[in-house]
């Protein structure tokens, strides 16, 4: 599982790399956790993209 956390500052930014994060790895890979920072407009966003395993 590889993760990554991006930190922006405005609602608008979030939603757009939201969806950068989703085309890049497809919407199905991909679990996307949000953070919202109390007293700031600063949101963390926690993205993990699950990797999928074959069966043998």
């Amino acid at each position: 599982m590889t993760k990554i956390a991006i930190f922006v500052e405005g609602q608008t930014e979030q939603i757009f790399f939201e969806k950068i994060i989703c085309e890049y790895c497809g919407y199905h890979n991909v679990k996307i956790d949000k953070i919202t920072s109390r007293g700031q407009n600063t949101f963390i966003i926690i993205a993990n993209k699950i990797e999928q395993q074959g069966i043998h």
